[in-house]
């Protein structure tokens, strides 16, 4: 395995005639621990959903352990099986269930869906959770 852990090069990203990253260099090695700063529309966000494999580079290159997400799909779902990351918005599904919310997340990162519903159904079980698995969220909460 590689010594490097996440490494961009050249890495741009446009929204239509936006260009959010130009031309961006990163090389994070494994036991290194990096803050990345930069005010608001800065492309932050944009990297790292770069880096997970959410969101595709305009030009560039984004390798995580070793291996370029954007060549096969399957590598990507193999590299994201490693990687934990809370983004801003946590993405709930408001109008699906908190079982059906983990169900998608499962398979979304690479779990077959018989798997992903004996782990989240599970999951559920030991946080004591069994009695909310099945309530539609938007309907038991306010979200403010």
């Amino acid at each position: 395995m590689t010594d490097e852990i996440i490494s961009l090069e050249n890495l741009n990203k446009y929204y239509g005639d936006f260009h959010v990253l130009k031309d961006v260099f990163l090389t994070v090695k494994k036991g290194e621990i990096h803050g990345y700063l930069g005010p608001n529309g800065a492309g932050k966000t944009s990297t790292i959903k770069l880096i997970l494999g959410l969101l595709e580079p305009s030009s560039g290159e984004v390798k995580v352990l070793g291996e370029n997400l954007y060549e096969d799909n399957k590598k990507s779902i193999n590299v994201r099986s490693h990687i934990g990351c809370m983004l801003e918005h946590d993405d709930l599904d408001l109008n699906s269930t908190g079982l059906e919310n983990l169900i998608y997340w499962a398979e979304l990162y690479g779990l077959k869906k018989k798997q992903a519903q004996r782990i989240s159904n599970d999951m559920i079980e030991k946080l004591g959770l069994s009695d909310w698995k099945n309530i539609v969220i938007l309907e038991k909460f306010v979200i403010l």
